[in-house]
């Protein structure tokens, strides 16, 4: 069983991993992607590490009795927010001064992986508390909204860098979108999840990965190297 459940954890998360490296045409050392799924786990660590903190100190929170507004509230401010930042703040740290990092492509490929290591241990945890039932759902929704959310923090991300390497102010505007982006496609998901609007849920899944698609495919059709990119902005 112990097995079972590893493998229903992991193989949705192979098969985004494995698609998206394969639309990177300058392949990024398999060392260095499971070193930012290792920064994905370290990210979600950290947000379970300061949401214990949050319960100690008396602040637990119950969903069910919320209010509709407390629920996006919550939703954006206290669960997207927490955890994009936290991943933001990884792959920051473990990819935007990489040695490897020199085709604009590749923050996208950086922003999935750390994202999907995010999700990963989160799934594992929720599949050995609810069961085979709950991976398999997570396996088309949550896992999901995760990647899609790190195509859009490393789509901004590698923008921001881009023009900071041009010495364009507007760097700083890119790296908060990597930061708000993500946060607003989190927020809709969780906010849609906890209301029990599947419908919506439903809806906000397709636009969102069908969006990300057309990012995924058009930025990998255009990748270059950064100091090319560099010299035509």
């Amino acid at each position: 069983m112990v097995q079972l459940y590893l493998l229903i954890a992991i193989f949705p998360i192979y098969l985004i991993g494995l698609y998206i490296y394969n639309k990177d045409k300058e392949k990024e050392p398999i060392s260095f992607l499971f070193k930012l799924l290792f920064a994905g786990l370290l990210s979600a660590i950290t947000v379970i590490f300061f949401s214990t903190l949050i319960y100690l100190f008396g602040f637990a929170i119950d969903t069910i009795n919320m209010s509709t507004y407390d629920i996006l509230i919550y939703s954006f401010l206290h669960v997207a927010s927490v955890e994009e930042g936290a991943k933001l703040l990884y792959l920051y740290l473990f990819a935007y001064k990489s040695k490897y990092y020199d085709y604009t492509f590749d923050m996208i490929v950086y922003g999935v992986f750390v994202s999907l290591g995010f999700a990963l241990f989160e799934n594992i945890i929720y599949i050995f508390n609810y069961g085979m039932k709950v991976g398999l759902q997570r396996a088309v929704t949550a896992i999901i909204i995760h990647a899609c959310c790190g195509v859009m923090m490393g789509l901004f991300l590698g923008k921001a860098k881009v023009k900071e390497l041009n010495n364009n102010q507007i760097s700083y505007a890119y790296k908060i979108f990597s930061f708000l982006i993500p946060v607003c496609i989190h927020g809709m998901y969780d906010f849609c999840a906890f209301t029990g609007s599947l419908e919506n849920l439903i809806i906000v899944l397709i636009i969102v990965l069908a969006t990300c698609i057309v990012f995924v495919n058009y930025n990998s059709s255009i990748d270059k190297k950064l100091i090319d990119s560099v010299e035509s902005n």
